[in-house]
């Protein structure tokens, strides 16, 4: 089980200051979520698999919205057309819903 899951949701909540005050500044943005999805890989590694997945799915579903007009991202000149850190964003919330799940659960029973 997660030891502490006020570390989750501060490590969370760093992430999502830095998304709001960073929102251009890509590369900084990609740092952030690298060093946060390293913390949370390394605390339990059993979570790369669904981190993995949602990284997969991200990359697939992202393309497609861009490509298709839903939404955009300003100043994004790769191939997708999306930024690089939105992927790892969703690795993290992904492992993060995964964990306090698993904490309300365990609280549950």
């Amino acid at each position: 089980m997660y030891k502490s899951i006020y570390f989750l949701l501060l490590l969370n909540l760093i992430v999502f200051i830095s998304t709001l005050f960073f929102s251009t500044q890509p590369l900084l943005l990609f740092i952030v979520y690298f060093i946060a999805s390293v913390i949370l890989l390394l605390i339990k590694r059993n979570d790369f698999m669904l981190f993995s997945i949602a990284v997969i799915f991200s990359v697939v579903f992202e393309s497609i919205a861009v490509s298709y007009g839903v939404w955009s991202y300003p100043a994004v000149s790769n191939l997708l057309q999306v930024p690089a850190w939105i992927f790892l964003m969703w690795g993290v919330a992904a492992v993060s819903a995964y964990r306090l799940g698993l904490h309300l659960a365990h609280k549950r029973l």
